[in-house]
């Protein structure tokens, strides 16, 4: 039975949450979606007044299995030797491991990645509202794609309390519940080299572009709804190179501008509030999952924010240029309650 509407966290939804104007949201037709570029600009005035937008592609979204298939095949070439041979056999949880020598053939070698353990709450108590340094552990566990799926799903049943399919804006409330809360910790694996999108003849001019495939398990169909949205211009291993693109000049890759990073998150993952590296734009993309929160401040509003977080977030340090490089090392996470009290405009996006 579904839970009673009356009795769903959504309701105590704070009133300066639900008061958060929504981000602007395009769905560009095919013919407009051909130039990244030249769209962005069309929209960029508009977009600018909040700081952030979201684009839906026009074509179909690629499925979990051809998601994760990608990205295993990613993590593996950014990083050969940080691998699992037999994933199945390493992990006790697996109902099908087996120490048993006779299997006819060997797995498909799966990748893992390092997570970073993450604080959210207060962690002790009379701290004054907000606490906004977080600590952000650099090491933490290394997990295959489907282990660290499988621990997020039995992380969120543990703090949704109870909740099915919970609408964003009741999971945002849980989040800022959690922040002025006794402390949990969560894993996040962030700026991880690597990309969902299939490489394309954009990324490797000087290669021929295959012909759409995946691999040889995917049906016909998979493999077109993949490739469709990763031969385009979009595509995040190749836009930075487009026609149009200033960073088509930089003469080395600087991963993360240049090219693509790949963030896994679970349930309360978050990220600190920042100004993209030398004042760029910063493209996301959601290959899958569960839906991520954005929030955003226009960006000529920038020197505000940074502002406001010395005053209200480091107790008003005269040492402005100390308070940057404390903002810089991306452990500041402040509610945008405080932004909005402050009188600075905060969207969301969803």
């Amino acid at each position: 039975m579904p839970t009673p509407p009356a009795s769903r966290p959504e309701s105590a939804v704070p009133a300066w949450l639900r008061g958060l104007p929504r981000a602007p949201e395009y769905r560009p037709t095919e013919s407009e979606f051909a130039d990244p570029i030249a769209f962005l600009s069309r929209v960029e005035r508009q977009a600018a007044e909040y700081g952030i937008c979201k684009v839906i592609p026009p074509y179909q979204r690629p499925s979990r299995r051809h998601v994760f298939a990608r990205l295993n095949r990613s993590l593996l070439s950014s990083d050969a030797p940080n691998h699992n041979p037999n994933p199945a056999a390493s992990d006790p949880s697996n109902p099908t491991s087996s120490s048993s020598s006779s299997s006819p053939l060997p797995p498909t070698p799966a990748a893992v990645f390092t997570t970073r353990h993450q604080e959210l709450g207060t962690p002790r108590r009379g701290c004054p509202p907000p606490q906004v340094l977080k600590q952000v552990w650099q090491s933490g566990e290394r997990y295959t794609l489907e282990q660290f799926e499988a621990k997020s799903r039995a992380f969120s049943k543990t703090h949704l309390s109870g909740l099915r399919d919970p609408a964003p804006l009741e999971v945002e409330s849980l989040f800022w519940k959690a922040s002025a809360d006794r402390p949990i910790y969560i894993e996040y694996a962030n700026d991880v080299p690597g990309s969902g999108f299939a490489p394309s003849a954009q990324t490797h001019p000087h290669r021929k572009r295959k012909r759409e495939g995946v691999s040889n398990s995917m049906d016909e169909g998979e493999k077109s709804v993949g490739w469709r949205l990763s031969s385009s211009p979009w595509n995040l291993q190749a836009i930075a190179r487009a026609p149009g693109s200033l960073t088509r000049f930089m003469p080395d890759d600087v991963p993360g501008v240049t090219s693509p990073m790949v963030y896994i998150g679970m349930l309360f993952s978050w990220f600190a509030w920042h100004i993209e590296d030398h004042e760029l734009h910063s493209l996301n993309f959601l290959h899958t999952g569960a839906p991520k929160t954005w929030y955003a401040v226009p960006g000529d509003r920038a020197a505000e924010l940074e502002e406001v977080i010395r005053v209200h977030g480091y107790g008003g340090n005269p040492d402005r240029l100390a308070s940057l490089a404390v903002l810089g090392e991306k452990t500041t996470l402040m509610s945008p309650e405080v932004i909005v009290s402050a009188g600075l405009p905060c969207c969301r996006l969803v």
